[in-house]
């Protein structure tokens, strides 16, 4: 599913400890925790950021009436990235999911 929004040049096994490698070796990380259809948490890092510098993304799904909501959290991004790192999720994940599988929500 991951693909048919980012295209090619992903690679992942979602296990905890695993690595995964996304927009063509652009952004890469670890799986740190994942409980099915609850919570997956990330270790992530931009190629541009400073060497070993890694920020963690927590994403959280909770269902109500059918509808699912997902929560995202990113912490420790370098101070000097936030507003460019916010521009990339809107880009490349929120408004692609909204074209690719018509639906969407509140961004920010």
């Amino acid at each position: 599913m991951v693909e048919a929004y980012m295209g090619s040049g992903i690679t992942f096994d979602a296990t905890k400890g695993e690595r995964f490698s996304l927009a063509g070796g652009n952004i890469v990380g670890d799986f740190v925790e994942l409980i099915p259809d609850q919570k997956l948490v990330m270790r992530w890092r931009v190629k541009t950021w400073p060497p070993e510098h890694y920020s963690q993304v927590t994403i959280e799904l909770s269902d109500k009436e059918g509808t699912t909501t997902l929560n995202l959290k990113q912490t420790g991004v370098p101070e000097a990235e936030v507003t460019k790192t916010k521009e990339g999720w809107k880009e490349n994940y929120w408004n692609r999911m909204r074209q690719i599988f018509g639906f969407g929500g509140r961004i920010f």
